[in-house]
């Protein structure tokens, strides 16, 4: 039983490291992987902070939410 615990445990902790990995490194809205940027562009950052900020999303969606749906002009 102390093996499946401990071997439970381990798999939890993996889970949790890949999330914050990938939290980390991938941007939330295109899925595009830290180094692409930093070798091709202005850098991962600047990404996600200018080009895809993910609360400018966020409040877009809220915004969309909030809309009737005749009131769409596009």
């Amino acid at each position: 039983i102390l093996g499946i615990i401990v071997d439970t445990f381990s798999e939890l902790r993996d889970l949790k490291w890949t999330a914050e990995s990938d939290m980390r490194d991938t941007c939330f809205i295109c899925s595009r992987n830290s180094y692409d940027f930093e070798h091709h562009g202005k850098g991962f950052d600047h990404h996600v902070r200018h080009e895809h900020n993910m609360w400018s999303y966020i409040f877009f969606f809220i915004h969309l939410n909030g809309t009737k749906i005749n009131d769409y002009t596009a």
